[in-house]
């Protein structure tokens, strides 16, 4: 089989000639059809177009032979041009049917063949949803063949956001019929990450959509499908197969570039390092990942991604060894430096770690939203202490009251709140409360920060002050500082939970607590309806995905407030549940979730959703310390697991 820079070699040497949108190619046989080739130059390239007729898909055991195909695709190039006509009208009749072979025949080393069967795969019709496939995924679908390649790949991120139930079957259907080899592959790799269920039923359901829909497909991802399809019940049985994938497509990457790409090997690799790791096969599993160091061209970015993966599966050796290999990144990229540093940390040796993290630290300290995120990274992997100081770091040296400056004390002050350093906290907020009411811009600059509410960063310093004199057991200045932050804003419900769990309050606050729940939970709602009915006005999926997310936030906020004080429980986890279908796999709104089954007492459920939050984000203390609270109710009853 030749690549396409052979077969242009081939041509070349039999003089091709290219007048206006005729080519005439001559062979040591005949003459190439000029219609043909019109029709081909008149077809957009990598287009399966998606009419509105829907063709059947073909079943797994086609009802045409594979013999009788593969002799039409022969004849494709017989010498007789009314046998070549025959032979092509026949295999449009056939239509998705000969797609596999047709597609297969593209690579032919016989040019006529190659570009009739181009031709045929071209002026298919794929419709890419079925009737029965949910409004969501036809909605992303449709019109998928009329997008670039750029396009598709986005539509097939998006459909990974639904539930793996509603998408394994349109992906499998992208695997095999999209006509560009690395969007085949790519769809494959989203299949293979899809979560698998437990249910031993479940999972037979999903090997049966797996084989039934790639079918017969000898296309390299199909084939994928189907070692994946087995894997599901016999996976370490399948290690030596996912080897001999990876090996074949980093061969393919070397010799046929145009069929697959660096990021698709590496993922391949990927997959069998997880499957290796799985059954603790460590030597094995280092063996694999140094088949993708060859992959790595250097970009900081790229490093920063192989690097943080490494470093998520304790694959410190290897970090060392592609730190050697690209030494530079090392020395001057803050965020990579910090990896060095986190190594060193894990492996005991803390004064090189210090060291390495005070270097990152001083690296350009003015390109302040560069060490924002640094900080705001470190806070994610726990490791407080740097975090702490880059954002006090940006602190000094952005102008008080100028956005990073502002950013930078937000990012803080949540933090020292999850550490429970409700004063610290408060007090990180204060200063440029302070400002704020001197200058009307630092108001301002709040204001465009917090969804054009400044007064929301008040009652956050004034939730933190209480949060303190709660845990001083002052209730006075406990409720004092809490009607202060709700005078502020009165929308923010973490402010009216302690509100509502005020002890010793009086009638009136409590009358009035009440009063604003019910208030800021109807705004919610309304929020919610409102975000809705705008995103399905929305005039394109980008706006769309902007309301979605907003409309996420709205359901969280909306659950999260009456779950944790009264109201419609049965709404909360209905309005909770949908967050999470717009934004799935948040810690958040699992966290929310949690605490909307813990309200209806459904303590399992509360502390299975909850474990879930905390294995997201690890380490965060109040998604620990709510999971503490459920499994304490639970072990109450006796019932712990």
């Amino acid at each position: 089989m030749m690549d396409v820079t052979t077969q242009r070699a081939l041509l070349k040497s039999r003089e091709i000639r290219v007048k206006g949108i005729a080519m005439l190619v001559r062979s040591s046989r005949r003459l190439l059809n000029p219609w043909l080739l019109t029709m081909l130059l008149a077809i957009p390239s990598f287009s399966i177009l998606a009419g509105d007729d829907k063709p059947a898909l073909p079943a797994a055991t086609p009802a045409a032979s594979e013999d009788k195909i593969s002799e039409l695709i022969r004849l494709l190039g017989s010498e007789e041009f009314a046998e070549r006509e025959r032979a092509q009208t026949e295999l449009s009749r056939l239509g998705l049917e000969a797609f596999d072979a047709l597609h297969q025949a593209q690579y032919n080393e016989d040019v006529e063949i190659s570009l009739r069967a181009r031709y045929l795969i071209r002026a298919m019709n794929v419709q890419w949803f079925e009737e029965e496939d949910p409004v969501e995924v036809v909605r992303i679908l449709k019109g998928y063949g009329e997008k670039s390649d750029i396009d598709r790949r986005s539509l097939m991120d998006q459909l990974t956001q639904l539930p793996p139930d509603q998408v394994l079957g349109p992906l499998c259907r992208l695997v095999r019929f999209e006509t560009d080899n690395v969007l085949s592959k790519y769809a494959a790799l989203k299949v293979l990450n899809l979560p698998v269920p437990q249910d031993d039923a479940a999972k037979q359901k999903v090997i049966n959509t797996l084989n039934d829909t790639v079918g017969p497909s000898k296309r390299t991802a199909a084939g994928w499908i189907r070692t994946f399809a087995k894997s599901i019940t016999a996976p370490e049985e399948t290690i030596d197969t996912w080897t001999a994938h990876a090996l074949a497509e980093h061969e393919t990457l070397t010799h046929f570039p145009e069929r697959t790409s660096r990021e698709i090997v590496r993922d391949l690799y990927r997959w069998e390092v997880e499957l290796l790791r799985k059954f603790n096969r460590e030597e094995e599993m280092l063996a694999v990942i140094r088949r993708t160091i060859p992959l790595i061209e250097g970009a900081p970015d790229q490093l920063q991604e192989v690097v943080d993966w490494l470093a998520e599966r304790n694959a410190s050796t290897i970090v060392r060894e592609i730190a050697a290999k690209f030494p530079q990144p090392f020395t001057t990229n803050p965020s990579l430096m910090y990896r060095m540093a986190e190594i060193e940390l894990k492996s005991g040796n803390k004064q090189q770690a210090e060291e390495i993290a005070d270097k990152a630290l001083a690296i350009r300290p003015e390109s302040l939203p560069d060490h924002l995120r640094v900080g705001y990274l470190l806070q994610e992997r726990g490791l407080r202490e740097w975090s702490e100081r880059e954002y006090r770091s940006v602190m000094k040296n952005a102008t008080a009251g100028t956005q990073y400056d502002i950013q930078a004390r937000f990012f803080l002050s949540e933090m020292l709140h999850d550490f429970t350093e409700e004063l610290e906290a408060a007090n990180t907020l204060q200063g440029v409360c302070d400002l704020a009411d001197k200058d009307p811009a630092v108001r301002d600059m709040m204001g465009r920060l917090r969804r054009n509410k400044p007064n929301g960063v008040y009652a956050r310093m004034h939730y933190f002050y209480a949060r303190h004199w709660n845990g001083a057991g002052d209730v006075a200045k406990e409720r004092e500082a809490l009607l202060k932050a709700v005078e502020y804003d009165d929308t923010d419900a973490d402010v009216l939970i302690a509100l509502f769990r005020l002890k010793e309050a009086s009638d009136m606050v409590r009358t009035l607590t009440r009063e604003k729940i019910e208030t800021a939970a109807k705004g919610f709602r309304d929020d919610w309806q409102e975000l809705r009915q705008a995103a399905e006005q929305a005039p394109n999926e980008q706006f769309r995905r902007e309301y979605d997310e907003q409309i996420a936030t709205a359901c969280n906020q909306l659950a999260w407030l009456v779950s944790n004080t009264f109201g419609d429980f049965d709404e909360a986890l209905a309005a909770s549940k949908r967050s999470l279908e717009l934004v799935p796999e948040s810690a958040g709104y699992l966290d929310t979730l949690g605490r909307c089954y813990f309200a209806k007492k459904d303590l399992k459920m509360a502390i299975e959703t909850q474990r879930r939050a905390v294995k997201l984000e690890p380490n965060s203390r109040q998604l620990k310390r709510q999971l503490d609270e459920f499994e304490k109710a639970l072990a109450a009853q006796g019932a712990m697991p």
